[in-house]
């Protein structure tokens, strides 16, 4: 008899929430395991402080398994390992460790010999018997899922290979698993658990963007394309996203189309980002990479994550397979239909107003309105950054973004706006940041924004050229946010 993903990871029901950067937050991952599955955070780029308050949420809201996800390939070994000293340091027993790709064999072999599990998403068979023999459930990524593509195989096809390479290691299948019978059929194709990204994007609990949400909810699988538009911050890799404009045309020039915050920092975000608008996003969301599976289909409307665990329960819970209790409520009103997957669900209070962290990046931080940025170092040649002459910052290498800009915040606004890359929220393992310089800010309360009758433009004629060094602060010649874009930003509440 071979041991379930429930059983190798001590929790009740056979099923992984992805640790999606930007979407996967404490909140959501708590409930995931407060009700019975192995919820799991994204860490991604974040390192010191910033990640030691998300794993504080993440240990502080549930008594329950809980994973921290990670991501090798997007920060590299010096930062991934100074990541993974830092979970087990200040995490208990109880968090596990996942990588989405796979690890170098030093890291995998110091998890397991702290005594913690760990999880590989892997595209190839060759990375799930590595990582298999290095003692990781192995996830099994098809080319059904949505995000980032670790292979070429579909779903099922890679876990038959993988089982009859395997025949005793616990594998786990992800990509298209929408409904309880897609997670059956995972099953009989060799797994012995799923993991679910797409269904809980649309969970209530998630960080995603509520336009995000409603397209993931209204689409089918044909709205999904295969695509490697979406670089900036993470290069080499196609995702599964919805088809936008971006995506049908990607000859386009990478001007800044909407702001986020992260962990408190307001930052750009450029047309092609591989950022993921999130609830503290704001601007053209349906331009920007909204990461989704051949799943949704199966997805109908948000739903609390509880609700998703309990839909997919009799079929991945161990023994008996009922519904898991959520450990902080006393009673479970019943629901005729479930607004995701059409089953009976029991229902959970939210219970975890803790705040929302975010852990998505890609982005061009800029925190001061009236600063301007030196050139620095590692910047991509396609991005150029804005210089304003009002201020003076000091630009020094970050590892991760290439510039540190040190900014002082405009006395006029009170605000921080301007890039600024000194302790990257997301040094670590990557949400898509990357190496790109962090021109014009103009992001959150910013008092310029939208209302100067100049684009915020550079002088280059590159295509892809964000900012140049016009000395009025607020035009330029170039194209890089044009009027509509900064009326769009400026309108509040967007």
């Amino acid at each position: 008899m071979r041991t379930t993903v429930a059983q190798a990871l001590g929790c009740e029901v056979s099923l992984l929430q992805s640790g999606m950067g930007g979407v996967a937050g404490p909140e959501l991952a708590c409930a995931v395991s407060d009700a019975g599955a192995a919820g799991c955070a994204g860490g991604y780029k974040l390192s010191g402080a910033p990640l030691s308050a998300m794993l504080e949420r993440l240990v502080a809201h549930t008594a329950r398994v809980v994973g921290v996800n990670l991501i090798p390939e997007v920060v590299g070994p010096g930062p991934l390992g100074r990541q993974v000293a830092q979970v087990l340091e200040q995490t208990p027993q109880r968090v596990y460790l996942s990588f989405f790709g796979l690890p170098p064999d030093a890291v995998l072999q110091r998890v397991v010999g702290a005594g913690r599990r760990v999880v590989v998403q892997v595209g190839t068979v060759e990375d799930g018997v590595r990582a298999a023999g290095l003692g990781a459930v192995v996830v099994a990524q098809g080319i059904e899922a949505g995000g980032h593509l670790l292979g070429e195989w579909r779903r099922d096809e890679l876990v038959a290979a993988l089982r009859s390479r395997l025949p005793d290691a616990v594998l786990a299948a992800a990509g298209g698993i929408g409904s309880p019978e897609q997670a059956g059929r995972a099953l009989a194709a060799g797994a012995d658990g799923v993991l679910l990204g797409t269904v809980f994007v649309a969970a209530r609990e998630s960080r995603a963007h509520p336009r995000f949400k409603a397209a993931v909810a209204g689409a089918e699988a044909g709205d999904t394309v295969i695509s490697d538009v979406y670089e900036i911050g993470w290069p080499g890799r196609r995702h599964r996203v919805l088809a936008t404009a971006v995506t049908a045309d990607p000859g386009q020039p990478a001007r800044f189309i909407g702001r986020t915050v992260v962990e408190g920092k307001p930052y750009l975000v450029p047309r092609f980002s591989a950022a993921v608008p999130t609830d503290a996003t704001s601007g053209r969301i349906e331009e920007m990479a909204l990461y989704c599976g051949l799943s949704c289909s199966a997805v109908a409307g948000e739903a609390a994550a509880a609700d998703v665990v309990a839909a997919f329960a009799p079929v991945l819970a161990d023994g008996t397979g009922a519904t898991p209790t959520h450990p902080h409520t006393d009673t479970h009103p019943h629901a005729d239909t479930h607004p995701h997957l059409g089953t009976d669900m029991r229902t959970h209070a939210d219970l975890h107003p803790d705040p929302r962290t975010g852990t998505d990046p890609h982005l061009h931080p800029c925190t001061d309105p009236d600063t301007h940025a030196g050139t620095g170092t590692g910047l991509d040649p396609h991005l150029q950054p804005y210089t304003d002459p009002d201020t003076h910052a000091h630009a020094d290498t970050h590892p991760h973004l290439g510039t540190d800009m040190r900014t002082h915040t405009d006395p006029r606004t009170g605000t921080h706006p301007h890039p600024h890359m000194g302790t990257d929220p997301h040094a670590g393992t990557g949400t898509h940041e990357g190496t790109h310089p962090h021109p014009h800010p103009h992001m959150g309360t910013d008092a310029h924004a939208g209302t100067h009758p100049h684009a915020h433009a550079g002088t280059g004629t590159h295509p892809h050229a964000h900012a140049g060094t016009d000395p009025d602060p607020h035009a330029g010649t170039g194209t890089d946010m044009d009027l509509d874009m900064e009326r769009e930003l400026s309108d509040a509440g967007r």
